[in-house]
């Protein structure tokens, strides 16, 4: 019972957040997940339905309830092989020229392929006990079907890349991109320095208030894109707040004043990455953005790299502000 409520929690709460984002499925469509089912009717005797079960990779079958029928049920492997042995081993002589249709359960979960996962998730775990676990039936073209299993899999992947990474842009969130920091940290070696830059969206409100707030949403997809493809190899981006983002590399130097000089040319890198205004924006919405670095050729906490580099970016802050621009700048930790 306790697993079935953990389940249950998950799915409620993956339906929860798809629909308050409006965007995408969070972990897909139910048509993602599918497989061709083995489809019967409901008059195939029983010994048959045993023949069909004898491949191994049929977990279920659909059941037509025949011509002049549009019923459709679904005989599940395990209780299909439960009543067919019977409790004294006599379910074969006693069902084998019986119908299919009397070992058939005929209110199957039956979903469109467009269904949402979390969505099918949910009403799967609110079944009732005996038959939660079924597969569900999707009707297409053909019929096809997926377990229970496959359902709460792809959402238990859904959440946890969406715990390291950001839905919006796909970059790693705040949390994610420190932590590998951290480890780069603590695998620091001589000959190699570690850099960390800050990025910040200036004006960002003032788009979303101008221009609606899908213009900001593709404004930061925009600025995450030009991060990734400014990439040098031994690096990686994140999204470390609601207008700024974030890139950390490995790289390697013979000394501070070799660090110092990586430092600005990746700080050129991306800046210049970053100015040119894309074509599929509106005139005036594409803002600047504030870039700060901060690197170690030492041993150095990925916190201390973290913290001196935000605090470099308040002072870049204040600086803007008291003279109405934007200014840049790389710093050593």
């Amino acid at each position: 019972m306790q697993v079935h409520d953990e389940l249950v929690h998950v799915a409620h709460h993956a339906a929860a957040l798809q629909g308050a984002s409006g965007r995408a499925s969070l972990a897909g469509v139910i048509a993602d997940l599918v497989q061709p089912a083995e489809v019967i009717d409901a008059t195939l005797p029983i010994g048959d339905v045993n023949i069909v079960f004898r491949d191994a990779e049929v977990t279920s079958v659909v059941v037509r309830g025949g011509p002049a029928s549009s019923r459709v049920g679904i005989v599940m492997r395990e209780a299909f092989t439960r009543v067919f042995t019977g409790r004294l081993g006599y379910g074969r002589a006693m069902l084998e020229h019986k119908p299919a249709s009397m070992v058939t359960n005929w209110a199957p979960l039956v979903v469109e392929p467009g269904a949402h996962v979390a969505e099918v998730a949910a009403r799967a775990m609110a079944r009732e006990p005996a038959h939660r676990y079924d597969d569900v039936l999707v009707q297409d073209t053909r019929w096809g079907a997926t377990s229970a299993a496959t359902l709460m899999r792809s959402l238990l992947v859904a959440l946890s890349d969406r715990s390291t990474h950001d839905p919006l842009t796909r970059l790693k969130t705040r949390g994610a991109l420190w932590y590998a920091l951290a480890r780069r940290c603590e695998a620091a070696r001589a000959g190699q320095g570690h850099f960390l830059l800050l990025f910040d969206v200036e004006g960002l409100h003032r788009v979303n208030a101008s221009y609606g707030l899908a213009t900001g949403d593709a404004v930061l997809v925009e600025v995450a894109s030009r991060l990734v493809r400014a990439l040098p190899q031994g690096s990686e981006a994140g999204r470390v707040g609601a207008d700024s983002f974030a890139v950390t590399a490995s790289l390697p130097v013979a000394d501070d004043a070799d660090a110092a000089s990586s430092a600005e040319a990746l700080r050129r890198r991306f800046a210049g990455a970053l100015v040119q205004p894309p074509g599929h924006l509106p005139p005036g919405a594409w803002p600047a953005v504030r870039t700060v670095s901060t690197w170690s050729t030492g041993a150095v906490s990925a916190e201390r790299l973290v913290l001196h580099a935000e605090a470099r970016m308040r002072e870049r802050r204040m600086e803007s502000w008291r003279r109405g621009g934007g200014a840049r700048s790389g710093d050593a930790a």
